[in-house]
């Protein structure tokens, strides 16, 4: 049980699951609906409706096979002797949480998330001042199931030495205060014993789960990977739990077997896939980054429950209707600069409230977001 859970903490925020005990490693792509600087073929995914555009091999997929193409040897190899370029993709100071991206050199959509520990004070404090998207040599020691969790499967590096290559700056203004959360763990969970949350991530079919919890990041052991193994990434859940004692941070939870049902989905993000759903909200911007060569638009939907998802809006089938929803919602967008707040990996404009009616499309349970396929004119501004 302690192996698992110390397992579970790497799973993070953004694409991947990691942090910085052991990592799940995948192959992954960007954690937002985009086209990557090549801008490769897509292919439809296995039972997605034809008219919908797929997340199975794509951008925005977030599925969690073992990363294949990626030799983890040759990974190996590279980190003790000439190094490994990379992207930052979390850093999490307060948790000590920090998050490594490997590509294929060949291959954009190749790649692989590790998480990031080291025993020397220097890289230590390198690793406070990092942000995401940063592009940085990292060299270090690979290590594999066994070396440390025997029963953990999951690889990461320990890191011994780390340069910047290049400061990611963001093409969009980032506005003041910059994100903090509003939420502190463990301390907003003391005393409880069942809550709401909603799932970042499904891990090996139900074998453990992380829930956001508002803001903050929970790893939660399933026990019986038959209670999980239905859940998709952005569903509501409520569940009873028992708190762990270690590690002390991240926060890490366990479903509490004595319940009949300590898992239950009160609001399934799946069951909106093919139909059509109209979502009032405040306009969401994920800015162009290394990852993503436009910037991607969203609606935000808001739970009664603190914790909030968004559906991005798309139409990459009908010839040039992406650039005509593309210019109206940054046109709402740029009239409003004053009400922009920084969301940890997006921006949020409070002020721009929108609706959006579309087809909606969820075909993988670690898709990213789930997307809403409509025309420029399904948008309406509310305010």
């Amino acid at each position: 049980m302690l192996n698992l859970l110390l397992a579970l903490s790497f799973l993070f925020f953004g694409i991947s699951l990691c942090l910085p005990c052991c990592v799940p490693v995948f192959a992954v792509t960007n954690e937002h609906e985009a086209e990557s600087p090549a801008e490769p073929k897509k292919k439809k995914a296995d039972g997605a409706d034809k008219n919908l555009p797929s997340t199975k091999k794509g951008p925005s997929d977030e599925s969690a096979p073992i990363a294949s193409g990626i030799d983890l040897e040759e990974l190996r190899r590279l980190l003790s002797s000439s190094g490994v370029v990379g992207e930052i993709h979390a850093a999490d100071p307060d948790n000590r949480q920090f998050v490594f991206t490997y590509r294929d050199p060949k291959d954009f959509f190749n790649n692989v998330q590790i998480g990031m520990i080291s025993h020397h004070d220097s890289v230590r404090d390198f690793f406070k001042s990092m942000r995401r998207h940063d592009r940085v040599k990292i060299k270090g020691n690979f290590i594999h199931q066994g070396e440390i969790l025997p029963e953990s499967p999951q690889p990461h590096i320990e890191v011994s030495s780390i340069e910047m290559i290049k400061k990611y700056e963001s093409p969009v203004q980032v506005p003041d205060p910059k994100f903090a959360k509003s939420t502190m763990l463990p301390q907003d969970l003391e005393g409880k014993r069942e809550a709401d949350f909603l799932v970042h991530a499904n891990v090996r079919n139900g074998s453990a789960l992380v829930l956001e919890y508002r803001d903050n990041f929970v790893f939660v052991s399933v026990g019986d990977p038959k209670l999980a193994a239905h859940v998709y990434r952005n569903d509501r859940v409520h569940i009873h739990f028992l708190k762990q004692n270690f590690p002390k941070r991240p926060m890490h939870l366990e479903l509490d077997s004595k319940v009949t049902t300590p898992l239950v989905v009160t609001d399934s993000i799946h069951s909106l896939h093919g139909k059509r759903f109209t979502q009032v909200g405040s306009l969401v911007r994920f800015p162009k980054s290394p990852q993503i060569n436009r910037d991607i638009w969203a609606v935000e939907q808001k739970g009664s429950d603190g914790n909030s998802r968004t559906f991005t809006l798309v139409n990459f089938t009908k010839k040039g209707e992406q650039e005509k929803i593309d210019a109206k919602l940054k046109g709402w967008w740029d009239a409003a600069p004053a009400s922009v707040i920084d969301g940890r990996n997006k921006l949020v404009n409070t002020k721009v409230q929108i609706s959006a009616s579309g087809i909606m499309n969820v075909v993988d349970p670690n898709q990213a977001n789930a997307q809403m396929r409509l025309n420029a004119k399904d948008l309406k501004l509310m305010n």
